[in-house]
């Protein structure tokens, strides 16, 4: 029963995170760094989640991790209104993602201690 909780709550994160777009960097060097980052730990996630939604039991977490998140960081202290609000709209994005991690990772717990 909690399982299918946390199934429909990832299934409705997913059909959220396919509507919404990473929003394109601007002319700041590092709003392209993050870019390219929470890019990759979405690409990262996606397959994560699809390989559970397929009964894989196995899950590693994101190597990358501080580094994006020391990125985002970095950004967030841009004195440039613009990137300011992309680490502001990145971050949210990675919120969302970070979520959905952690209810794959919930289903596969679940499913061992099942076993």
């Amino acid at each position: 029963m909690m399982e299918d909780v946390t199934l429909n709550r990832l299934r409705k994160l997913i059909i959220q995170q396919k509507t919404a777009s990473l929003p394109e960097p601007n002319n700041d060097p590092a709003t392209q760094v993050a870019y390219e980052s929470v890019n990759h730990y979405d690409q990262y996630v996606s397959q994560v989640v699809i390989a559970v939604l397929q009964g894989q039991d196995k899950l590693e977490g994101y190597l990358e991790k501080e580094k994006l998140h020391q990125i985002l960081t970095n950004l967030s202290h841009s004195t440039f209104p613009a990137s300011l609000r992309l680490a502001i709209l990145y971050q949210r994005y990675t919120d969302r993602l970070e979520e959905m991690f952690t209810l794959a990772s919930k289903i596969v717990s679940d499913r061992i201690q099942k076993r």
